[in-house]
């Protein structure tokens, strides 16, 4: 549905100097699928989107909507936003104060400029969207009246009354407390799953992206760093700063001590030790890598520990959590983070054996 190709778009400020943007940019989305853009502040999310809505006009690339180009930098052809067929909620939901709820989500409706619909096919839209996202009780109402998240609904309301070809969503969360924003993450994958328009949405919030996404794109100083699901992001991270970005991991340097092929184990020396890890790409002998391993995978035992990566090192310090128990260890000289069942008891100042699982230990070599 949604086609990137080598975009750029660069910021400057008045002395010339870079202020970020987004560099060569390719990526694709597919119909009907919920698409993330995620990276921290500056990164790059923003501006990809605004330059696919329109409201940027990028240095280079092509962007392709259903097949039919809607920019191209090398022959200067650029559909007008208006025409984009294109529906977007920003982060300040951007709701007409003076309007009601319904006369709110009819109004790209009433303003459209290429077909008229009759009042009877507005009222039939609207009344439709409405009830998807649980305001049509409240369609009289003022839309000041509503509380933030029936504001966030109302502006969701509003981008799919004209069943736009995509939907594009600007942090549409981040202005609600933290139980709404949990509560609004299902309702926002529910309608748009039942839509099933084709959306690409913005975060800074791993856990939000990870929990509505179908597929995600982590975005570093204006940079694709990697593409994929959630589960393959997290699990399989190719850089290391996607590995710090996406949730917790203990990290580590050491050198590979012999060649090894694409999704293969293979030894990398290091201060902790001989580490067998699992590298996703190939690699050569003597290459320096770093490895990392995620908390929760990481198993403790006051008992000696069978199979490959097993340590020894003490407890420091114990943070009981409820359903885990965060366990800071001392391995030689590095400090490590263990996420355990709390059947698993272990005490400050107790030695500890660490057994790091060779294909949750994973290489990543840049």
């Amino acid at each position: 549905m949604l086609s990137i190709e080598n975009l750029i778009k660069k910021y400057e400020t008045r002395s010339g100097e870079p202020a970020g943007g987004a560099f060569d940019i390719s990526l694709d989305v597919k119909r009907g699928e919920l698409f993330t853009l995620l990276g921290p502040s500056g990164c790059g999310k923003t501006t990809t989107l605004r330059c696919i809505a329109g409201l940027e006009t990028p240095n280079a690339g092509v962007i392709r909507l259903d097949g039919d180009a809607i920019f191209n930098g090398a022959s200067g052809m650029s559909v007008p936003m208006y025409d984009r067929d294109i529906g977007m909620v920003f982060q300040s939901y951007a709701i007409w104060p003076h309007m009601t709820v319904f006369d709110n989500a009819a109004y790209p409706l009433r303003v459209q400029r290429h077909r008229r619909l009759a009042r009877e096919e507005i009222e039939k839209r609207v009344v439709r969207v409405l009830e998807m996202v649980g305001l049509a009780r409240y369609r009289g109402r003022s839309a000041t009246q509503l509380s933030g998240g029936q504001q966030q609904r109302l502006a969701l309301a509003r981008a799919l009354v004209r069943e736009p070809k995509l939907l594009l969503l600007d942090e549409p969360l981040s202005n609600l407390d933290a139980q709404l924003r949990e509560q609004m993450r299902v309702e926002l994958k529910r309608i748009q799953s039942e839509w099933g328009v084709t959306t690409v949405y913005v975060t800074h919030d791993q856990a939000e992206a990870m929990a509505i996404s179908d597929r995600i794109a982590v975005l570093s100083q204006g940079r694709l760093m990697q593409l994929g699901g959630a589960e393959e992001i997290y699990e399989r991270p190719t850089s290391e700063f996607v590995a710090s970005f996406i949730g917790r991991s203990n990290l580590l340097s050491g050198r590979l001590q012999e060649d090894v092929g694409d999704n293969e184990f293979s030894l990398v020396e290091s201060s902790l030790g001989a580490v067998r890890c699992w590298f996703r790409v190939r690699a050569s002998s003597g290459m320096k890598v770093k490895f990392l391993i995620r908390p929760e995978n990481i198993h403790c035992s006051r008992s000696p520990l069978d199979g490959p990566n097993v340590f020894a090192g003490k407890v420091a310090a114990r943070v009981y959590l409820g359903d885990v128990v965060e366990y800071a260890l001392q391995l030689h000289d590095h400090a490590f983070i263990a996420r355990c069942h709390p059947s698993v008891s272990l005490q400050p100042g107790e030695d500890v054996f660490v057994n790091l699982p060779p294909d949750r230990t994973i290489a990543i070599c840049e």
